[in-house]
């Protein structure tokens, strides 16, 4: 029997480079940002989404 290591169906990708690749990318709200800051360039790099839609301050968005 042939043993199964990805499970072709993932929301992620059924290779370990879509999985990789999903894995590394911006995770937030892109569309809506008006810069977007990449800090580093290797697995641990970091992203910051700025958005300037006006208000006193950084609107913080919690799921529900």
């Amino acid at each position: 029997m042939t043993e199964v290591k990805y499970d072709r169906s993932h929301h992620a990708g059924g290779t370990p480079e879509a999985r990789i690749a999903n894995r590394l990318r911006n995770s937030g709200d892109t569309k809506n940002a008006d810069h977007v800051v990449q800090k580093g360039s290797g697995p641990t790099r970091t992203f910051t989404n700025i958005d300037n839609s006006g208000g006193c301050g950084p609107t913080i968005f919690l799921g529900s």
